[in-house]
Order: C-alpha cells, then sequence, then structure tokens
C-alpha cells in the first residue's frame, strides 16, 4: 500500500511538473522552452524521456501543443483518480458481498457551482450537476416530504408554502440542460447551429440563445457560455493508443496499471457527461443520502478579503438551508414502519417475555408508557420529531450498555466459577 501511495505522488508531481512547461516556436514547430520539467516528469512516471517529448512538445503552433499537452495531463490524472476510486472498491467488495450493499457508503463529491471569465464545457458540465442534485434536493425535502404527510394522513406541522411555480421551473430547467447537453453530444463543430432552432424553443426563463451565446438560468445565478467554444471543447482530441504506448516500456507496475485504465470507446465530454448524470441520479435515489454542503467565505481573489457576509447569504438562500432547517426542527426528521419501529425499540417498554404484535397500537402504547411527546402515527409509519429521536436513541443506548455490564458480569462469574472447580 505504501508503494502505490509513493507511485500516485509521483505521478501528480509529473502532473503538475508538466503543467508548468512552455513553448516558443522555433522554425515551423513549437517546442519546449524548458525540457528539464519533462526530464524530470518522464523520470516520476518511468517513462522513456524521449516518447513523452514526442507527445507533449511538439507541434505545429503554441496553441496546438499547450491543447494537446493539456488534454494529455487531464486524462492521466482522471486515470489517477479513478485507479484509486477502483482500488476502494476492491478493498470493500469483499465485505459488500458477505453483509450486503445496505452495509456499505458511496460517497458522491461533485465540483461546486462556479463562473469566471472563460465559462468552459467542464464548467458547464460542473454547474449542471450542480442543478441536477438541487432539483433531487428540492423534491426529496420539500415536495416529496410534503406528498408523505398526505398519504399517510399526518397534519403538517409547519408553514411552508408549496409553489408550483418553483416545482416547475426546477424541472424545466433539468430538461433544458438535457437537450443542451444532446445538442452537444450530437453536433461537431461544423454542426453547432443545427440545433440553435431547438434550443431557441426552450423556455426563456431556463435558457436563453442570441447569436453565438448560450444563458443558462441556473439555480444559483445565470451563466453565459461561448457556443462555438463548448462545442469545440467537446471533441474528444487525445490519442489513446499514443497515450498507451508512451506508458508501453514502464517497469512500474502500478503506474501501468493506471495508465492501461482506459475507458470504453472514444466517448465526447458531453456524453461523458450524460454518463455520469445517470449513475449519479441512480445513487442518490438508491437510498435517503446525507447531505453536506460546503459554503465559501467569499468570492473575490483579493487575500485581504477573507469573508463575505453577503455571500454567505446568497449561498444559504441558493441551498435552501433555511427551509431546511425549519422542516427539520418544526417537522418529524424520522419516519419509521410500524416493525421497523418496535423491533429496535420494543423492549424499553415491553417485558422481555412479552409477545409483542408490530402493529399500529402497540406503537402508539409503547410511546405512551415512554411519556413522550413529538410524534404522530401515520397509515404505515411513526413520524417522530428530532428531539425524540434524539431521547429514544439514548434510552436505547444506556439500555444497550447495562445489557453489556450485565453480560460481562455474568461471563466472569462463569469463569470464576469454573476455575473454582
Amino acid at each position: 500500500m505504501l508503494m502505490e501511495i509513493l507511485v500516485v505522488l509521483r505521478i501528480l508531481s509529473a502532473i503538475l511538473l508538466l503543467g508548468d512547461v512552455t513553448y516558443t516556436m522555433k522554425g515551423s514547430n513549437a517546442t519546449a522552452n524548458n525540457p528539464y520539467l519533462i526530464l524530470s516528469a518522464a523520470k516520476n512516471l518511468s517513462v522513456d524521456n524521449d516518447q513523452l517529448c514526442s507527445v507533449i512538445s511538439k507541434g505545429p503552433t503554441v496553441e496546438d501543443v499547450s491543447l494537446k499537452r493539456d488534454s494529455w495531463v487531464q486524462f492521466l490524472y482522471l486515470r489517477v483518480f479513478d485507479w484509486i476510486v477502483s482500488s476502494i472498491n476492491k478493498q470493500l467488495s469483499f465485505s459488500r458481498l458477505v453483509l450486503g450493499n445496505s452495509y456499505s457508503v458511496t460517497v458522491i463529491d461533485p465540483p461546486g457551482f462556479g463562473a469566471n471569465e472563460q465559462n468552459q464545457l467542464f464548467r458547464l458540465n460542473s454547474n449542471i450537476i450542480h442543478d441536477f442534485l438541487q432539483n433531487y434536493i428540492q423534491q426529496l425535502l420539500f415536495f416529496r416530504e410534503l406528498e408523505e404527510y398526505k398519504e399517510e394522513g399526518v397534519d403538517i406541522p409547519f408553514k411552508y408554502e408549496e409553489t408550483p411555480q418553483q416545482k416547475v421551473f426546477l424541472n424545466n430547467l433539468v430538461d433544458s440542460e438535457r437537450i443542451l447537453l444532446n445538442g452537444l453530444q450530437n453536433s461537431g463543430v461544423k454542426g453547432t447551429f443545427n440545433w440553435l432552432k431547438k434550443m431557441k424553443s426552450l423556455p426563456s426563463e431556463c435558457i436563453e440563445v442570441e447569436n453565438d451565446k448560450v444563458t443558462v438560468h441556473h439555480t444559483f445565478e445565470e451563466i453565459t457560455y461561448n457556443i462555438p467554444d463548448l462545442t469545440a471543447e467537446n471533441v474528444f482530441t487525445l490519442d489513446e493508443a499514443e497515450f498507451a504506448e508512451t506508458f508501453k516500456g514502464t517497469v512500474d507496475v502500478v503506474t501501468s496499471a493506471i495508465a492501461n485504465l482506459l475507458p470504453e470507446g472514444n466517448t465526447s465530454l458531453a456524453e461523458q457527461m450524460q454518463v455520469v448524470l445517470s449513475k449519479l441520479v441512480e445513487s442518490v435515489t438508491d437510498d435517503f443520502p446525507h447531505l453536506v454542503v460546503c459554503l465559501q467565505a467569499t468570492e473575490s481573489p483579493r487575500e485581504d478579503i477573507k469573508f463575505e457576509p453577503q455571500y454567505i447569504t446568497q449561498q444559504l438562500r441558493a441551498f435552501n438551508l433555511m427551509e431546511t432547517i425549519m422542516i427539520r426542527q418544526q417537522g418529524f426528521a424520522r419516519r419509521l414502519s410500524f416493525s421497523e419501529f418496535l423491533n429496535r425499540y420494543k423492549y424499553l417498554a415491553f417485558d422481555f417475555d412479552e409477545e409483542v404484535e408490530l402493529t399500529k397500537e402497540n406503537c402508539q402504547l409503547l410511546l405512551i408508557r415512554l411519556k413522550m411527546d413529538g410524534w404522530q402515527m401515520g397509515t404505515s409509519k411513526v413520524f417522530l420529531r428530532y428531539y425524540t429521536e434524539e431521547y429514544l436513541t439514548r434510552l436505547y443506548e444506556t439500555h444497550t450498555k447495562k445489557i453489556i455490564k450485565i453480560q460481562a458480569m455474568a461471563r466472569r462469574f462463569i469463569v470464576k466459577a469454573r476455575q473454582g472447580k
């Protein structure tokens, strides 16, 4: 494991070195101004220096060789990241096979929302992922929760005005962004404007097209993208065979494994994005996710500005954190089925040898015996406020510790009795 970590660190070091390489025109070709950086990177990658130079330091123009270098380095970084994820999943595969998926954890860390002077395709993809997650969070925390209250016959314990316009906007936004990605996926540089008519027919509050610009009204803010640049970036320019040939002579097993972890097919970035979105939606809908929201302290590049209250407030509103806190405080943060509730907490209020049927009446009897408030009964679930769940959890843990202590004392007594004989 230590060797694998060192190899990954060497590859990351090589990526940083190659990113600092600059180029200039010499005659009719562009060459590297600092070949010693390429030499150091080749040593870290355990590859031939001449082979690496021929791939990333020769081209007809400075722009072409820089683009090729960037594509090569980005592809290598993706292979490192994929290899790390694959290795972790491989280590966890045995426990998942034995214990099942219910005891596994899926961690999703998508890039955050953002904008800069040149909003490139990567930024568009990141912002679309953010919109998809925001739409799912809205559906999960607000609309679905309200629907569950109605289905279970439970009074809504808070005042939240369900705005159909907001729900329609989010659905229209993600649908429009899917159409945008499909257009980028199916059109080349020459066919950029073949789908502009279809884009112009989309709801103007979601996406606006004017000349060669497309403005997307994301959930956080509206951002304008250059359509020709998006389409040009969408073309997959890396030669995978050449990439693999560079690492063909490496003697390092881990580096070879990372370099040869190639994706299936030569797909465009928009097509890869479609795959990522489908996997993302599948992952978050398999189970109830735990959401961690990170806020930026400032959007200013100035070092003397460390904190911007207005920017924090803007993010809090965009992520609906205030509404989420309100729903969790005033609503029922925990909802358990009758069987799940009684199987976990029944011994807190019933005798050990007492037969307890997994019914609504017994759930109600348990809570009454414990003299608890902050709960309601639905048609198939028990609805608990956050403080009620916390109290039950602490009570459960206290009784469990007592049981473990009694078991330990009993085992100690049995061992001493056997030794005495």
